[in-house]
């Protein structure tokens, strides 16, 4: 299960630095931000009121505690799952990335997304015996979904991946 869960960091990764391309100076701006993805909050100044830089806010799950899921997440259109463990969780600019765990059987949780993605636009989806992923969007966001067995955590059975992204309009 580490390996789908290092492949949704690697596609954030791509994704923040593919949006921060552009002069040197914002590509510097980029290069920092990732050199400094240890700190658990990033806030940078508004530099004309023309161009404001992006806002990044992490929070990690910390003594078995559930990390704190951002504001303005919306949890009415994408809800996470009751009882589980927010591992972390990443606020970029309207983005969001939440990986969390729950002690409940994978196809409890698979049941219960799918039934979150009724009415959502499907793009592309899979789904095995022990795995549901699931591209879209729904209620104004582009999402991607991924829940699967895990033995990552004691005591958790279940990985759950949600990634949201504003769709452009």
């Amino acid at each position: 299960m580490r390996k789908p869960l290092l492949v949704l960091i690697v596609v954030f990764t791509l994704i923040l630095l593919s949006a921060c391309g552009g002069s040197k100076n914002e590509q510097n701006q980029a290069q920092t931000n990732t050199q400094s993805q240890q700190n658990t909050s990033i806030e940078k100044e508004k530099t004309s009121t023309e161009n404001q830089n992006p806002t990044a806010q992490m929070n990690v799950s910390e003594g078995g505690k559930s990390a704190k899921i951002p504001e303005k997440y919306p949890a009415d259109v994408f809800p996470i799952y009751k009882d589980s463990l927010i591992f972390n969780a990443l606020e970029l600019d309207g983005s969001f990335t939440i990986t969390a765990y729950s002690k409940d059987d994978v196809k409890i949780v698979m049941d219960y997304y799918k039934k979150v993605l009724e009415g959502a636009k499907v793009t592309n989806e899979t789904v095995t015996d022990e795995s549901f992923t699931s591209f879209g969007s729904k209620g104004g966001y582009t999402y991607q979904l991924d829940v699967g067995k895990s033995n990552e955590i004691e005591g958790y059975i279940t990985s759950i991946a949600i990634m949201l992204m504003p769709e452009k309009k």
